[in-house]
């Protein structure tokens, strides 16, 4: 309660978009992700992703950065399919600005194990059916 008390003061003083306010917005977010509370992470990386699309636009580099965190969450969580639909996200920012912001290698490289992951649920889940 207090944080989020916080972040309303540095809001109305600094802005929404402001580099602060996203910096805490980020730590608070980190900080929940620390301690499993993985939704309300979430929720953060979310208002920060609109806050960053309202003012960048929906495609632009600054996205790419929350996307790898809810990725990575999502991975945590289990949630494959939701990791490999955001980590398209950043695929496609990349093919429309051709950025060497950020390292695609590593983006195809988590593509890569998650998909790997799903085979290997696919395999399991055939010999639990197989099984029954």
């Amino acid at each position: 309660k207090k944080l989020d008390e916080a972040l309303l003061i540095q809001q109305s003083v600094l802005g929404d978009n402001h580099e602060t306010t996203l910096k805490t917005m980020d730590h608070i977010a980190f900080t929940f992700d620390q301690i499993e509370d993985y939704d309300e992470a979430i929720k953060v990386y979310d208002q920060m992703l609109k806050l960053q699309k309202e003012t960048y636009g929906k495609v632009n580099i600054k996205c790419v950065p929350l996307y790898e965190k809810q990725s990575d969450i999502k991975v945590k969580e289990e949630k494959y399919s939701d990791a490999l639909s955001l980590l398209r996200n950043i695929l496609n920012i990349h093919q429309q600005h051709h950025s060497s912001e950020f390292d695609i290698d590593n983006t195809l490289e988590k593509i890569k194990m998650i998909q790997e992951k799903l085979k290997k649920g696919c395999n399991v889940n055939r010999m639990n059916t197989t099984l029954k």
